[in-house]
């Protein structure tokens, strides 16, 4: 399977359906996706994986993005980071820019972050846990 083929794992909101994702664990493989949609002329979805925040903090997440947004401004890269069933982590990347979440907890938690993420003009996913 090539790299930007889709492997039929994360599917985000409207505009980022018809988008093929990638999942990406570090730097390199983000600039990697970026460099090969870049040079196919496409454009791509940037996903963590499932409890991405848990393993490695949102602070992570909040460098990997500003990294990839200083080196490919032209394809302003979003990354859709999975905080788990963590909502203090979600409301986290929220607070500090981070501009996609996944969410896979309680309904009724998601309902507040859901009004947290619109006010904020985050997108925001919930799944079953």
């Amino acid at each position: 399977m090539g790299l930007l083929q889709p492997h039929g794992g994360h599917c985000h909101r409207d505009e980022q359906a018809r988008l093929k994702t990638v999942t990406i664990h570090n730097l390199p493989q983000a600039r990697a996706a970026l460099e090969a949609a870049r040079d196919a002329g496409e454009a791509i979805a940037l996903a963590s994986p499932p409890d991405a925040a848990i393993q490695y903090g949102v602070l992570f997440y909040v460098q990997l993005e500003q990294a990839l947004a200083a080196e490919y401004p032209e394809l302003k890269p979003v990354i859709a980071v999975d905080c788990g069933d963590r909502a203090d982590l979600a409301h986290e990347a929220m607070r500090l820019g981070l501009r996609s979440i996944v969410f896979r907890g309680d309904a009724r938690m998601a309902e507040k972050l859901t009004d947290i993420a619109e006010s904020l003009n985050v997108k925001f996913e919930s799944r079953p846990a």
